[in-house]
């Protein structure tokens, strides 16, 4: 408790947003408190405790400096530890220059290996799937290339090694902006191979994303993957309206039979409410995981503040 006060008093002086999440998975309740965009000098800070199911204290941070004709760099890292010995350390480091972007990351830990995600980010919630005995190390890169204002190409690879083997994940994308009419296309391909926790398998899809400028917007994909048991084919919807109130409304579904078990249906709802107070807004949201011998309930509720330094 004593983590808390002192993270609560830290966030009433110099934090930008104040994250209070609630949320339970399988009966287990989770209760975390996390402080986001904390500046000291050029340095963005996000540090957070979970109380609950484990007591976890993890901490990140972000720095941006400019030189001149070589861009923006950017330097990025976190770390996560819990009173089980679970822990996380990443450190990214992100150029630009012109049309290509790139960035680097390096991560090693024992908790949930997620090759999915290189970006220098973790949510407070507790993962669902446990952590690793073994150690693991992984490097990710990804590549942007956009070679006009309505194409961007994205490439992401990640190796990873555990105490008995080597793996890798790669993902690519390439986005059509405007391709019909104010609407969006974007192409996929991705793959995992050797990872300790999940199957191998492949994919293709097709995503067609409706103006911006528009609400309610969709996101409708058609995808193609395979695995040990052949070709399957798969889908995702994503929704998301706004009421005259700026109250958001999310809602999700994906059915993607080639993956894990924890990922092949899923549905979700989010609902984003702004508070009378001002700088107050609630999200509350729940889902369902499908999986081979149950259905998982997923809920939670978060209260954010934009707080005044």
């Amino acid at each position: 408790m004593r983590v808390l006060a002192l993270l609560l008093l830290a966030g009433s002086t110099y934090a930008q947003t104040l994250v209070l999440n609630l949320n339970s998975e399988a009966q287990a309740l989770g209760f975390s408190v996390q402080m986001k965009d904390v500046s000291v000098e050029r340095t963005k800070l996000n540090f957070g405790v979970s109380l609950a199911p484990t007591p976890q204290v993890r901490a990140a941070f972000r720095n941006s400096r400019s030189f001149g004709p070589i861009g923006n760099l950017q330097l990025s890292g976190s770390a996560s530890v819990s009173n089980h010995g679970e822990y996380f350390v990443d450190l990214s480091g992100q150029a630009a220059f012109g049309s290509i972007a790139g960035k680097v990351t390096i991560a090693v830990g024992n908790t949930t290996l997620r090759p999915f995600s290189p970006e220098t980010r973790f949510p407070l919630e507790p993962p669902a799937s446990g952590f690793l005995t073994a150690h693991w190390q992984q490097v990710s890169f990804k590549l942007d290339y956009r070679p006009s204002r309505v194409i961007l190409l994205n490439l992401s690879p990640s190796v990873f090694r555990t105490t008995s083997n080597f793996g890798g994940f790669i993902r690519t994308e390439a986005h059509f902006y405007r391709a019909l009419g104010n609407h969006n296309l974007e192409f996929e391909a991705e793959g995992l191979t050797n990872h300790p926790q999940k199957n191998d398998y492949f994919n293709l899809g097709a995503t067609f994303v409706s103006s911006p400028r528009h609400y309610p917007s969709w996101q409708l994909a058609f995808t193609a993957g395979g695995n040990s048991d052949g070709l399957i084919l798969g889908t995702r919807l994503k929704g998301t309206h706004y009421l005259r109130n700026q109250t958001e409304i999310v809602v999700s579904f994906s059915s993607e039979p080639y993956k894990d078990d924890s990922e092949k249906y899923r549905l979700s709802t989010e609902l984003i409410l702004p508070l009378n107070e001002p700088g107050f807004s609630l999200q509350l949201g729940s889902g369902l995981t499908k999986m081979e011998v149950e259905t998982v309930l997923h809920t939670g509720i978060k209260l954010i503040i934009d707080l005044k330094p």
